[in-house]
C-alpha cells in the first residue's frame, strides 16, 4: 500500500493494528543521497572513526521513502501472512518562527539510479508525509497554545480587551506593538472599514476574508481587531489554496454557546494541524514502543537515517550512538550479517538482497508459506519491483524467514514451529543487535547492544607520499620487505599498507620507519598505533573538545586532524592536510587514476574459503554508488597469518569472503595458505 499525506491519516490507524499484531517487522529506505564526500571511508576504520564519517557524510541528505512490511505467524494454518506499507516521506514546510524550513541534498549518482527505477519522485515531492522530531513538535505545540491563549482573549469582552491593551499603549489604536509607519497605519484604518461595512450586512454563518498580509501586519490585526468594536469576534489564519499565502478571515462570535463552539472548533483544528505536522514520525514511536524485532538489510544507514531524520539528531560519539538505537529499537536482525556467517557463507556466495532472495529459493534452502502483500501477489519474485522500499523490505523479511527456516531444520520441526511463533528463540540470539560494517576489513558488524571487536592492527601501517606517487611505487617501497601487502586508499597522499606476512612487521619498523619529516624523506610510515594516537584517534573517541569542522566545501582528498598543539586548550581547532594539486578530483577518480586501470583484470569470486570473523577484507566499493545497499562487492585477498596467531571469541559465527585478490595485490605472489588459519582478536564481552 502507498502512503501519501494525502491518505496517512485514515491508514495511520490501521498502521498501528498492524505493527501490534505482527510477529516481526521489516524495513528498508531509500535516500536523496548516501555521501557528501565530506570523509571518505577507509578498510581500517574504527568503528568510531567510521561512525563520525558516516555521521558527516550523510547529513545534508533525505530518507525519502520508507518501506514498512509487518509478518505475523498465523499458528492455525502454519503459515505467515504480510502486509506491506509504502510511506513516501518530505519534510514538513511551516512559517511558525523556531521551526526549520529544511534544506536538504540530492546526489545525481542516487538520483539517477532512482529514477532508472522508475521512483516516483512526484508522490515525493507533492505528496510526502510530513515529519517532525520531538523537540520540534514541542515547539510547535509551544506556538500553537500562545496563538490558542491569544484566541481566548479576542473571546473576551471587548471593553476589557480594550483597557488591558490601552493601558500602557502608545499605540493609537491600543495594539501593544508600537506603530510608527504612516504606511501600516493606513492598512489598519482600511481594515477596519471593511469590518465595519461586514458587520452591518452579515450575519454569524457570514466569515469576511481579508487581504494576504504578512506575518507583522496579521499580528497587528490580531491585537487591534478585537479592540476596535464593542461586538466579539473571531479571527482565524489560513491559507490560500493556490498561492499558499497566509490571510485573516473575520467572523461573528455570536451568542457564548457559539463562542465556545467556535473556540473548541479552533483548538481542534490546531491539535489535527499538529498530528499532520508531525505525520510519519508517529509511525517510528510506534515501532519504538512496539518493541517488535525489526529486520533490514545491510540497515547502517536506514538507522542512522531514521534517528537523524525522526527522533533526534545524531549524537556525536558511536557508544551515544548504540544507547539511541537500542533505546528506540532493542531488537534488531542484519540479514547481510546474518547470509556472511556459518552455516550460510558456505552456501550463499553473494549477499546482496536481490542475489540472496534468489539463492533462497534453491536447495538446500526452503521458505514457510508466507502470503505477499498484496501489491506483489501477482510478481512476488520478480526483480522489476527491487529498490522500492517497501518491495525490498519484503523481500529482507522473507529472506530472513529462509534463513530462520534453515537454521531451525538443523533441529527439528517442533523447533521450526516455536521459532516462527516466537521471535525470542535462541535460534535467533548469536545475530541480535549486531548490524554489518561494509568495506572493513577485520571488523565485519557494529555491535548495537554490547563492544565492537578490537582486532590487532600492527600489521598495518599508515603511509604518507607525493601526490605523484602510484601504487607501484607503494609496492617499490616495501619490495625490501615484502611484496605481499594490500593497499587501502584514504586519499591522493595517504592509504594504509597491510602486511599479509605479520612476521616482516620488525623488518618494516627497522628498514623503513626513518626518523624525520617530509623534509628529509619522500614519505612517512607510522605505525596504525601511531596513526590511530596523532592523526585519527582523538577525532572519534568523544574528546573532552570538540572539533571545528570548516566551513569551506569538503574536497574527498582532504583528511581530519586535531591541532596537535592546541587540542588541550580551550581554542582547539582543525587543520586539514591537502592535495598538494589543488584540485577537486575525488578519491574514486585519483584511486582509479592510480590503479591504472587494474580493476578489469581482477579475477572474479570463485570459491569460499573458512577464515574468522575477524579476517575479511570488503572490498573497496567508493560510496558515491547509487545501489549501495544491494550490490556489495566482497574482496578478499586469499592469505591469513601463522597458525599460531588464537582465534577471536565471539558470539557469532565466522564470516566468509570469497578468494579476490585485491587490485593492489602482487599478482606474482602466491597467496596459498592452510584453510584454517585465523586473525588474532583479543577477547570481548
Amino acid at each position: 500500500m502507498d502512503v501519501t499525506r494525502h491518505n496517512f491519516r485514515e491508514v495511520f490507524e490501521h498502521v498501528e493494528r498492524t505493527i501490534a499484531d505482527a510477529t516481526f517487522l521489516a524495513i528498508d529506505g531509500e535516500f536523496s543521497g548516501i555521501t557528501n564526500s565530506a570523509f571518505n571511508t577507509t578498510n581500517y576504520d574504527s568503528p568510531e572513526e567510521r561512525y563520525y564519517k558516516l555521521r558527516h557524510n550523510i547529513s545534508d541528505f533525505l530518507l525519502m521513502q520508507f518501506g514498512l512490511v509487518a509478518f505475523k505467524w498465523d499458528p492455525d494454518e502454519e503459515r505467515y501472512v504480510s502486509e506491506a506499507f509504502n510511506f513516501y516521506i518530505f519534510p514538513f514546510r511551516s512559517t511558525t518562527p523556531g521551526l526549520p524550513d529544511r534544506v536538504f541534498s540530492c546526489q545525481s549518482s542516487s538520483i539517477n539510479f532512482l529514477s532508472a527505477q522508475n521512483f516516483d519522485f512526484n508522490k515525493v515531492f507533492h505528496h510526502g508525509i510530513p515529519y517532525m522530531r520531538q523537540q520540534e513538535e514541542l515547539a510547535l505545540s509551544n506556538s500553537l497554545n500562545e496563538k490558542h491563549m491569544m484566541r481566548i482573549q479576542s473571546f473576551k469582552s471587548p471593553g476589557k480587551n480594550a483597557d488591558l491593551l490601552n493601558r500602557d499603549s502608545k499605540s493609537p489604536m491600543g495594539s501593544p506593538t508600537m506603530i510608527t509607519d504612516m504606511k501600516t497605519q493606513v492598512f489598519l484604518e482600511g481594515v477596519k472599514d471593511k469590518i465595519k461595512e461586514f458587520l452591518k450586512t452579515s450575519d454569524e454563518s457570514d466569515v469576511l476574508e481579508l487581504e494576504p498580509c504578512n506575518s507583522y501586519l496579521r499580528k497587528i490585526l490580531f491585537e487591534t481587531v478585537p479592540t476596535m468594536f464593542s461586538e466579539p469576534l473571531l479571527l482565524e489564519s489560513r491559507t490560500t489554496e493556490k498561492t499558499k499565502l497566509r490571510y485573516l478571515a473575520v467572523s461573528r462570535l455570536g451568542s457564548d454557546e457559539n463562542r465556545l463552539r467556535k473556540q473548541e472548533e479552533a483548538k481542534a483544528k490546531d491539535d489535527s494541524s499538529l498530528l499532520d505536522a508531525v505525520g510519519f514520525s508517529r509511525v517510528v514511536r510506534l515501532l519504538k514502543s512496539s518493541e517488535k524485532l525489526i529486520v533490514g538489510h545491510n540497515m547502517l544507514l536506514d538507522l542512522l537515517f531514521t534517528v537523524r531524520q525522526f527522533i533526534q539528531p545524531l549524537p556525536p560519539t558511536l557508544d551515544e550512538l548504540k544507547a539511541l538505537v537500542t533505546a528506540n529499537f532493542p531488537l534488531i536482525i542484519d540479514t547481510k550479517l546474518m547470509s556472511s556467517t556459518l552455516p550460510f557463507r558456505e552456501l550463499i556466495p553473494v549477499t546482496a538482497l536481490g542475489e540472496l532472495h534468489n539463492r533462497l529459493h534453491e536447495k538446500p534452502f526452503a521458505f514457510p508459506t508466507i502470503v505477499p502483500p498484496d501489491k506483489y501477489r501477482s510478481n512476488v519474485n520478480s526483480d522489476s519491483n527491487l529498490h522500492e522500499a517497501a518491495y525490498d523490505a519484503y523481500i529482507t523479511g522473507k529472506s530472513f524467514l529462509g534463513m530462520l527456516d534453515f537454521l531451525a531444520s538443523l533441529k527439528s520441526q517442533d523447533a521450526k514451529r516455536e521459532v516462527f511463533a516466537n521471535m525470542s528463540s535462541e535460534i535467533i540470539s548469536p545475530y541480535l543487535n549486531k548490524v554489518f560494517l561494509m568495506r572493513s576489513s577485520d571488523i565485519p558488524y557494529l555491535n548495537m547492544s554490547g563492544n565492537d571487536l578490537c582486532p590487532s592492527r600492527a600489521h598495518v601501517f599508515h603511509v604518507q607520499f607525493p601526490t605523484a606517487w602510484k601504487s607501484g611505487d607503494i609496492r617499490t617501497l616495501f619490495a625490501p620487505v615484502s611484496s605481499a601487502i594490500y593497499i587501502s586508499w584514504i586519499n591522493d597522499t595517504q592509504c594504509f599498507v597491510s602486511l599479509l606476512d605479520k612476521s616482516q612487521v620488525r623488518q618494516v619498523r627497522n628498514t623503513l620507519i626513518k626518523p624525520g619529516g617530509m623534509e628529509s624523506n619522500p614519505y612517512i610510515i607510522r605505525t596504525y598505533e601511531e596513526y590511530q594516537r596523532d592523526v585519527a584517534g582523538q577525532s572519534f573517541t568523544a574528546p573532552p573538545w570538540r572539533p571545528r569542522i570548516n566551513a569551506t566545501p569538503y574536497s574527498r582528498n582532504k583528511v581530519w586532524r586535531p591541532n596537535s598543539s592546541a587540542h588541550n586548550s580551550a581554542e582547539s581547532s582543525s587543520s586539514y592536510i591537502t592535495n598538494s594539486s589543488g584540485g577537486n578530483e575525488t578519491p574514486k577518480s585519483s584511486t582509479s587514476r592510480k590503479r591504472s586501470g587494474e580493476d578489469a583484470a581482477l579475477p572474479k569470486p570463485s570459491s569460499v574459503r573458512r577464515i574468522s570473523s575477524t579476517s575479511n577484507r570488503i572490498g573497496s566499493l567508493d560510496l558515491e554508488e547509487p545501489d549501495l545497499k544491494r550490490h556489495r562487492v566482497i574482496d578478499a585477498v586469499s592469505a591469513s597469518v601463522p597458525v599460531a596467531q588464537s582465534k577471536a571469541k565471539t558470539d557469532i559465527p565466522a564470516l566468509a569472503v570469497s578468494e579476490r585478490r585485491d587490485e593492489d595485490m602482487d599478482n606474482s605472489v602466491s597467496t596459498s595458505k592452510p584453510a584454517d588459519e585465523m586473525f588474532e582478536v583479543p577477547e570481548w564481552e
